[in-house]
């Protein structure tokens, strides 16, 4: 049996546990990447419908009013400003 000769055996032992892992590393490394920017692309999105629902309810605050009594049920007001063009205009009394 003979033996392989050391100068054919160490370039593979260097490929073996040097340039494998790094290559493996560096793939590994790119996924991730891949997979943090898509979750910051959820995140923003998640946070924006965040705010558009957080603007909803406060609309909501502002221009429905909600008043019930027992035996007569709810009533419901609400209030739109109006606005033309930068001017306001007034509810004539």
């Amino acid at each position: 049996m003979a033996l392989a000769r050391p100068e054919r055996a160490v370039p593979r032992l260097l490929t073996q546990a040097v340039v494998l892992p790094a290559a493996l590393s560096a793939l590994v490394a790119l996924v991730l990447v891949g997979e943090v920017r898509a979750l910051t692309s959820v995140a923003r999105w998640v946070q924006h419908t965040d705010q558009v629902i957080d603007v909803a309810h406060h609309l909501e605050r502002v221009l429905i009013e909600v008043a019930s009594e027992a035996g007569k049920g709810a009533t419901f007001t609400l209030r739109l400003p109006a606005t033309v063009a930068g001017q306001n205009f007034q509810r004539a009394s």
